[in-house]
């Protein structure tokens, strides 16, 4: 068990670093061949989508990975029942936030914009669900396949000739690469959850339990996160696209070494903390 669990430490260590690598290529690669102005566009996408889905979630899994990891009640019957209550949050939610980043990016990116923070934000909490069933491993692969092919696409647009700029080109691609997250994920969990599942009364006094217990998480991480969009926005009003993805580039560079920590020390020992 030792030697497995050593070697699934190198794993995903592994394959965190190449994900880093990969970043640190395409940052180059924007740096030298995109146009400044397509990078600043394209860090304000980046930037809505990351807060956007964790405005989606409602840090709800702040409470129900600390369940599923005390396992008072049956874990796949919470696992449902989180599921249902994204269900009802994308209901509420998802014409708000349409119209909200309607007014940021306009109708040319809005569709698939929405279609990509929907499944990011399923994918990450996929990735959140198999961390604290304790399978490091299979999480750390749907986060390789969440980030990294459309990444080396991205690499592959900027060195060659693209006339229509590359967010254009690359969107779709990021959008796939995110869909192909989640239906792995379900494939990860499908031996493990059983049809009696559906057929279990939900638990509304869970899921309201969750919420209460969220609402501080919710607050702080909406305010924070509010800061990464607010000087991405105002930045662009001051300097400009070209000056803000410069910018970006080099904030990128410089806050790597964080994701190695993050992904390859917090998803062993932060499910056993909880």
């Amino acid at each position: 068990m030792r030697i497995n669990y050593q070697s699934d430490v190198i794993f995903t260590t592994f394959i965190r670093v190449f994900g880093l690598v990969l970043k640190f290529i395409m940052m180059l690669s924007m740096g030298k061949y995109a146009l400044e102005s397509e990078v600043g566009r394209f860090a304000i996408i980046v930037t809505l989508v990351a807060y956007s889905s964790q405005v989606l979630g409602l840090e709800f899994h702040y409470y129900s990975i600390r369940q599923i990891q005390k396992g008072k009640f049956d874990q796949l019957v919470m696992i449902r029942d989180q599921v249902v209550f994204h269900i009802a949050t994308y209901i509420l939610l998802l014409p708000v936030l349409y119209l909200v980043l309607y007014k940021f990016i306009g109708v040319v990116f809005i569709g698939i914009l929405m279609a990509i923070i929907f499944f990011e934000q399923i994918s990450q909490e996929m990735f959140r669900v198999v961390s604290a069933l304790q399978h490091p491993v299979k999480a750390t692969i749907l986060l390789f396949i969440r980030t990294a092919p459309w990444m080396i696409f991205t690499v592959y647009v900027l060195y060659g000739e693209s006339d229509k700029g590359f967010l254009v080109e690359i969107m779709p691609y990021w959008l796939l690469s995110a869909f192909t997250s989640v239906i792995l994920s379900i494939y990860f969990l499908k031996k493990e959850v059983g049809k009696f599942i559906f057929f279990q009364k939900i638990n509304i006094c869970w899921i309201i339990e969750g919420i209460k217990s969220s609402i501080p998480f919710i607050m702080a991480s909406v305010s924070f996160g509010l800061f990464s969009v607010l000087d991405k926005i105002v930045l662009n009003q001051i300097i400009g696209e070209e000056l803000l993805g410069v910018y970006y580039i080099l904030l990128s560079l410089a806050v790597g070494h964080y994701t190695i920590v993050t992904f390859s020390v917090g998803i062993y020992y932060g499910p056993r903390v909880l």
